[in-house]
């Protein structure tokens, strides 16, 4: 079985997750290629077109996978090959966006979503819309002794460190609430994340904190909250996504409204707890091992593979 996929490369990076994904289906005997969008506008992908095409027919993949709603849109320039696409949360709920997404979804063979919340808030239902969340690689992300980790990082190891998980520069983060927030309760420090940085490197991160502070206006799973459970690592969030779900009853873990006076007593909270949580038993309790989740994309290849062989058969009688 031959995959191509289709993803925004700008500046050649590839999001660890779907490098995870790649990496979980290969293991699995699914040959995996590559094709970078790693040009801007609507000129920029015009101009990879020829490109593309050319890979499409020397690969001779069985499927076309895009992760991103205009990457799906950009996949499906071409009718040889069955595409599915994999929408990852801003591609549906954000405004302009959502609208190119929602047209890609009416042509593509399968649609992903990588959380319940993103396909229940589907304002429509189609037959092959189905939830695989990306998963996490327990082998990337486990927990490690706090000072150790501050110490391999060159951080304070007492000070206390929350976890701001995305460049404060994207709106829909809400960075300003969280920073309010951290400076009315005092002696923290931010460690914002953002980009692609080394596994190693993130889980790091994720151990030399004592807590990750989400304020986002909208997430799609986040995958970033699973990443944290898988680390042990206190959680205060706002109500986006799976959040709740995931979190419910784990202690250690809260839900915050976007008032103010919530978020600093969430944080008080947190710093009291002190401690770590059980979120790596919730992440194995909820099935989301990335592993498991291969196994899943797998089976929807085979089944999209079977069925368009046979609508490729009944067109040739």
């Amino acid at each position: 079985m031959k995959v191509l996929f289709v993803i925004s490369g700008n500046g050649n990076k590839i999001a660890p997750f779907v490098e995870l994904q790649k990496r979980n289906l290969e293991e699995l005997g699914v040959e995996v290629e590559y094709f970078l969008i790693n040009k801007h506008g609507f000129w920029g992908y015009f101009s990879l077109l020829a490109r593309y095409f050319k890979t499409v027919r020397k690969n001779k993949p069985d499927i076309i996978h895009a992760h991103y709603g205009i990457s799906g849109l950009f996949a499906l320039t071409q009718i040889c090959k069955p595409v599915i696409i994999s929408y990852i949360g801003s591609d549906i709920l954000g405004t302009i966006i959502k609208n190119i997404s929602y047209f890609t979804m009416l042509f593509s063979k399968s649609s992903i979503f990588v959380s319940q919340s993103l396909l229940d808030n589907m304002p429509f239902k189609l037959k092959y819309f189905v939830k695989i969340e990306y998963g996490i690689d327990l082998n990337s992300f486990y927990p490690i002794d706090k000072t150790i980790s501050r110490i391999k990082l060159g951080l304070d190891v007492n000070k206390q460190f929350c976890l701001f998980p995305s460049l404060k520069t994207r709106p829909e983060k809400n960075f300003e609430l969280a920073n309010k927030a951290i400076n009315k309760v005092g002696g923290i420090e931010i460690i914002e994340i953002g980009g692609t940085l080394p596994l190693e490197q993130l889980n790091l991160i994720f151990n030399a904190c004592d807590f990750m502070l989400l304020t986002s206006l909208h997430e799609g799973g986040p995958q970033v909250v699973f990443e944290a459970m898988a680390t042990n690592l206190p959680i205060i969030s706002t109500d986006v996504g799976v959040v709740r779900m995931s979190l419910a009853g784990l202690e250690g873990c809260y839900i915050c409204t976007y008032e103010l006076a919530d978020v600093i007593t969430k944080i008080e909270t947190v710093l009291l707890f002190n401690g770590r949580t059980n979120g790596r038993d919730r992440i194995m309790d909820l099935k989301l091992n990335s592993k498991l989740k291969a196994n899943e994309i797998k089976s929807l290849y085979a089944n999209i593979i079977q069925l368009n062989g046979a609508s490729n058969m009944k067109m040739k009688r």
